[in-house]
């Protein structure tokens, strides 16, 4: 019975190979009739002898090459398939023993007709997959999780770093052996726990992995276009409700391709869970070597420079200028504070607290090098040239130093003045140095966490993004270990790499404390840079990292900002302390205010943050309370200020903030950045006549500089760049960026 059921399935299939065969051959000879119809005689002379010689040649070649590959390939066959204990004629179909049956044997019939079932149904869906042993589980597990951490940890943050280098303080040759061992690590330890699954789960278990790993290559490759820049805007994540969509469907769909295989052929699954990783680990690998091969061109001067603590706790015993500019606050916020808590400055004795101030630039890439050179861009140049050259064509630094100051700069904003930076500040070394000293600082654990959190960020699916969105500077700061315990003393902490955290910055100076040692002639001069009360918001009024690893926001602006002012607090009294105080210029201002990206214009004022304290004190003049001064003043007064703190020629920058009248009628200009969460549009320019707390007195000049071919065309408005220029509400003298910066 059961020979009888395979001689008809064999007749049937003979049957099919007949017909395709007549099919094959019909199609030969309509090509070849055709053939003849539609040939063109050749005019073209070749040499009978040289073509027969080249001919053999290229065929010797092609025999000879066939042979090694066919021997290599066999080989190779042979070894994989003994390695991975597979059998060859496994799935094959074998003829069954012909056995005679008596006619009245039932139990032999019924054995025959299920045996014939089982041949039959076999032929059809292939045989149930055999049973793996642990050896085999563990290598297939380990294809597929080494694929998986592969794509997640290794070839993400490889990108990142490498395409990356301008802003990273540490190169790919310092942190690749980092990602290596946090691949392999994470790859075996992920196998012998999915080796341990068996039989039908382990298949599922395969399958899931597998399609999680082609999920990661899948979103980084397709899925990402808009992911925000780690450039410190904030985001509006519901913004994105379609991408987030779109990526969570892709994911449904390719998991669900894999579950349904591995429902309908675990011998298929299994086969799928070995050439899918091998086929994009290979595709990935030609993407890491051409990085390799050619990195992108640096496009600035900061990356062969490392700036570390060095001097950030030490003062001079005579005369002091120093600057804290607190990230992101902004009067509005501080003026809803004061009016809580009335002692807010109650450290800030002999300070002045302008609440009208304003800056001049918003975000911190443009604020702070103004700060840093008194330079504002001209309304007949390009902002590529203004950005490219603002620094070249200021003084203000050089000036300080010639007054014989010792300059300490810590910040992370030096694009594109890191060689000005490096020939005045002791603190920031340049590629000869750089190198040595990041080694000293590197933090391989640190490191580890924070290329996992960006791993995360690039290959998960939308939903999870926010939970690791992060910052350039917290990948430095991990990066150069800043936070982790240290023996407690000054060397250790000025080794490290600047952190603009404030808990960090708040741990170190009650641990170390300051110190009257810089003996310069002249004095001291530091530029403090600290988050403030930038996002996300995770300190507390007391200067505590409230954070909890995936929360995004744990605080509030409000603390964020008591906070921070705090710790500008111990600083002073320190200084009091140290007895230095009374002689001391200190400013204390924002880079900018409450900063979020938009392509319309402003609704509400932004306005920045400024308390300053002028030298050479009485004492009782020093311990008075902070007062209140409603001077229009702001940035754009900040380095004649400092220029004057230093001895120097300050009214080239215009005038001190002391010598701005209350009352005087004065119109202030504001550049904001227009942009969306991925790229920077452009700037439109402000003017600001009377109270900046008052948004009445906001209004539109008409400027606005193209700033947009670092990024992406824009695509809400569905417009170029150069439309946009003309058509941006506000906007009546588009000035075009002239290239790349």
């Amino acid at each position: 019975m059961a020979h009888a059921t395979l001689l008809q399935y064999r007749s049937y299939l003979a049957r099919r190979s007949i017909l395709a065969l007549y099919d094959l051959l019909s199609i030969c000879l309509i090509a070849a009739l055709l053939t003849g119809a539609f040939v063109r005689p050749a005019y073209a002379y070749v040499d009978p002898s040289v073509m027969t010689y080249t001919i053999q040649a290229l065929a010797g070649v092609a025999v000879a090459l066939s042979a090694v590959a066919g021997v290599a390939l066999r080989r190779t066959r042979k070894a994989i398939f003994s390695l991975l204990k597979i059998d060859e004629n496994a799935n094959k179909i074998k003829d069954p023993e012909i056995v005679r049956l008596e006619p009245d044997d039932e139990a032999s019939f019924e054995a025959a007709r299920a045996e014939a079932r089982r041949i039959a149904e076999e032929s059809i869906h292939g045989k149930p997959a055999p049973v793996l042993t642990w050896k085999q589980r563990l290598l297939r597990a380990l294809a597929v999780s080494f694929f998986a951490c592969f794509t997640l940890l290794f070839v993400g943050p490889y990108e990142l770093v490498v395409g990356n280098a301008n802003d990273l303080i540490f190169g790919i040759d310092t942190v690749f052996p980092v990602l290596v061992v946090m691949t392999l690590a994470a790859s075996i330890l992920m196998a012998f726990a999915m080796s341990v699954v068996r039989g039908r789960a382990f298949d599922y278990v395969l399958c899931f992995f597998t399609a999680v790993g082609a999920c990661f290559w899948m979103q980084a490759l397709f899925l990402n276009s808009a992911l925000p820049s780690a450039d410190g805007m904030e985001v509006r994540w519901e913004d994105y409700d379609f991408v987030n969509a779109q990526s969570c469907l892709s994911w449904f769909v390719v998991c669900l391709a894999f579950l349904i295989l591995c429902i309908k052929s675990s011998l298929g699954a299994r086969l799928a869970c070995l050439f899918v990783p091998f086929a994009l680990i290979l595709v990935q690998t030609v993407g890491v070597v051409s990085l390799a091969v050619n990195p992108p061109e640096s496009t600035s001067d900061s990356s062969s420079y490392f700036m570390s603590q060095e001097g950030l706790f030490e003062v001079s015993p005579t005369n002091n200028v120093i600057v804290f500019v607190l990230d992101t606050v902004d009067s509005v916020v501080v003026e809803e504070i004061r009016n809580e808590f009335p002692d807010l400055f109650g450290e800030y004795t002999g300070f002045t607290y302008f609440p009208n101030a304003l800056s001049a630039f918003i975000p911190t890439r443009y604020g702070v090098p103004y700060m840093l050179t008194g330079s504002m861009p001209s309304h007949d140049e390009t902002w590529f040239d203004y950005v490219l050259h603002r620094y070249d064509r200021s003084t203000f630094m050089q000036e300080i130093h010639e007054a014989d100051y010792s300059m300490g700069i810590y910040t992370d904003t030096i694009k594109n003045g890191a060689e000005q930076l490096k020939q005045y500040a002791f603190n920031v070394s340049d590629s000869s140095n750089a190198s040595m000293l990041a080694d000293e600082s590197f933090s391989p654990v640190s490191a580890a966490c924070i290329l996992a959190k960006t791993a995360a960020y690039r290959s998960f699916i939308w939903p999870f993004k926010p939970f690791f969105h992060y910052y350039t500077g917290d990948i430095n700061n991990a990066f150069a270990g800043v936070g982790e315990s240290n023996d407690g003393s000054r060397a250790s902490v000025e080794s490290k790499a600047f952190s603009m955290m404030d808990p960090q910055f708040y741990k170190n100076l009650t641990s170390v404390t300051l110190e009257a040692s810089d003996t310069r002639a002249g004095g001291a001069f530091r530029f403090i840079h600290l988050n403030g009360a930038h996002t996300p918001y995770t300190m507390d009024e007391n200067a505590q990292d409230q954070s909890r690893s995936l929360p995004v926001d744990t605080t509030t602006v409000e603390q964020q900002t008591r906070g921070t002012i705090m710790v500008v607090g111990e600083y002073l009294r320190q200084l009091k302390e140290l007895g230095v105080y009374d002689q001391a210029t200190i400013v204390v201002t924002s880079d900018h205010g409450t900063f979020f990206t938009q392509i319309e214009p402003l609704e509400s004022p932004v306005c920045g943050f400024m308390v300053v304290k002028p030298g050479n004190q009485s004492a009782q003049e020093a311990a008075a309370p902070c007062r209140v001064s409603q001077a229009p003043t702001g940035q754009m007064d900040f380095c004649a200020t400092v220029m004057n703190a230093v001895g120097g020629d300050y009214t080239k920058y215009g005038r001190t903030v002391f010598e701005i009248g209350e009352n005087e009628e004065r119109t202030r200009l504001y550049n904001a950045l227009v942009a969306d969460s991925n790229s920077d549009w452009g700037i439109r320019e402000y003017a600001v006549t009377g109270n900046a707390l008052d948004f009445n007195n906001w209004s539109l000049t008409g400027y606005y500089w193209d700033c947009g071919n670092t990024h992406k065309t824009p695509s809400a408005l569905g417009q170029t760049l150069a439309d946009i220029n003309f058509t941006m509400p506000g906007v009546e003298h588009p000035i075009l960026c002239g290239g790349n910066y």
